[in-house]
């Protein structure tokens, strides 16, 4: 009987140390990459992922689908960064002359990872092109210039870490209730932009002339949020963006 309790006293132990270690660990957010020969993400996006909670690891730039499957289903969560203009093609539109840059390569491989972070139900944080990703990925489409398009600029000429113009973001959202305002100044750099709105998304922040600068998944859980601005750079001046971070690996426990 001794021998017995003795033996349920150590498993009682084990089952607890294990529970404290599970309690404690930190989500693993796989952040995409860009690519031009080689792999490589900007540190204000390893830093926000950091300062938000979590333990930061860079997907494989790769059209290999079998293997961005295992990384993306290895992960807890993903950050979908900035980048190029995609592939109008993609979306069934023939390029404008207005249209950036495009890497097809990275298309491929971003595409994919929005594919299975979908099919995974993994907490997503999209941001700029990863905004304009998961729009596609889901059945939307994009404005390829605004200038010519719709007449308005959305490129600014001082540092990513300053907020240049004003958007209005929606009360019952994810992002008022993570920064607990409808009026908040953003940063720019894209000159393209939603303009069908993909399957299950819900629009929940706009610029002031009539962007769309971020949206959110509807009934799906865990959560998709996007916005078409970059939280990671304003948070190297105001550390109140890292909360886009934190709910990020909330989300991802």
């Amino acid at each position: 009987m001794n021998g017995f309790r003795r033996l349920l006293t150590a498993a009682t132990a084990l089952l607890l140390v294990c529970a404290s270690l599970n309690a404690a660990r930190k989500p693993i957010i796989g952040i995409s990459c860009g690519y031009n020969g080689s792999t490589n993400v900007g540190n204000t996006y390893i830093d926000a992922v950091i300062n938000g909670g979590g333990i930061p690891v860079l997907l494989p730039v790769t059209d290999v689908e079998y293997v961005i499957a295992a990384a993306v289903a290895a992960v807890d969560g993903v950050v979908l960064t900035g980048g190029e203009d995609f592939d109008p093609q993609i979306y069934g539109e023939e390029e404008l002359p207005e249209c950036g840059g495009i890497n097809g390569y990275r298309d491929t491989c971003d595409l994919l990872i929005a594919k299975y972070a979908l099919k995974y139900k993994k907490p997503v944080l999209g941001i700029c092109r990863g905004l304009q990703l998961m729009n596609i990925a889901t059945g939307g489409t994009l404005y390829q210039d605004l200038p010519s398009q719709k007449g308005v600029h959305h490129r600014q000429e001082v540092a990513s870490t300053i907020p240049t113009h004003g958007i209005k973001v929606e009360k019952n959202s994810i992002l008022y209730d993570l920064m607990g305002s409808e009026d908040l100044q953003v940063n720019t750099f894209h000159h393209q932009a939603v303009k069908d709105l993909g399957k299950d998304l819900r629009i929940i922040a706009m610029s002031t002339d009539g962007v769309v600068e971020g949206f959110q998944s509807t009934g799906r859980k865990p959560k998709v949020l996007c916005v078409q601005f970059h939280p990671e750079c304003l948070s190297v001046e105001n550390n109140s963006w890292y909360a886009l971070f934190k709910w990020l690996a909330k989300e991802a426990r």
